[in-house]
């Protein structure tokens, strides 16, 4: 049975807009069960072990604004956590789609609903053949946003009738860890382009140089 799994991270408030938040980003992370990744899951998991992270998990927005569970951790430690999981997401066979909406540009939040629905639901139809192909298409999420959720759901079981859906969190699903590892990477490329970047992400990956050549591009080749 050729089963196709989905795995879902977002970033940003789907509330008012807000200066310090100004884009809601929501990433597809796509992989083909059939492609065995047992032996680069269990190198990472030695790995996280080896730094003694938090929960056996990366968790990229705190890792690299050195906040919450890492709020004691150097930044030596914590490149070295996020350089294990872009290793990770370099020897995975995986693809990924980002959907954006800009704050600004929506007045509630009837109007950021109708938006990534519609983003959504347009690159599902338009990739219909891709998913119909799959026996399963299984989605994991954690849930954390009840109306993504709502979305997900509504879009995904009107087009497809192969489609499952699983409450998962980071700290058993590495790819799972992998989709925010992308997502925040789609962020910041967004907010580099905008010359955007805050403080602490410039401090952390030292110049959108560095990030833009070692980062960004290689997980760009990897787009849907």
């Amino acid at each position: 049975m050729k089963e196709l799994s989905i795995f879902i991270d977002e970033s940003g408030d789907y509330g008012d807009f807000d200066i310090h938040s100004p884009y809601y980003i929501v990433t597809l992370v796509f992989h083909d069960q059939s492609v065995d990744i047992s032996d680069s899951i269990a190198n990472l998991d030695k790995a996280i072990r080896l730094l003694d992270l938090p929960n056996n998990t990366i968790h990229m927005g705190p890792l690299i604004r050195r906040e919450k569970e890492y709020r004691n951790y150097p930044r030596s430690l914590r490149i070295k956590a996020f350089r294990c999981l872009f290793s990770f997401a370099q020897k995975t066979q995986f693809s990924h789609q980002s959907f954006l909406v800009e704050m600004k540009q929506v007045n509630n939040r009837l109007e950021w609903n109708a938006r990534l629905t519609k983003a959504i639901g347009s690159f599902v139809r338009d990739n219909l053949s891709f998913f119909l192909g799959y026996d399963a298409v299984k989605i994991y999420y954690d849930n954390g946003q009840r109306e993504l959720t709502n979305v997900v759901v509504t879009i995904f079981t009107m087009l497809l009738n192969n489609v499952e859906f699983k409450l998962a969190f980071p700290a058993k699903y590495k790819l799972l860890q992998l989709s925010d590892l992308v997502c925040t990477l789609e962020l910041l490329s967004i907010k580099a382009e905008a010359k955007a970047l805050s403080k602490s992400e410039l401090s952390f990956f030292e110049s959108y140089r560095v990030l833009k050549k070692n980062y960004l591009r290689i997980i760009a080749r990897k787009h849907f």
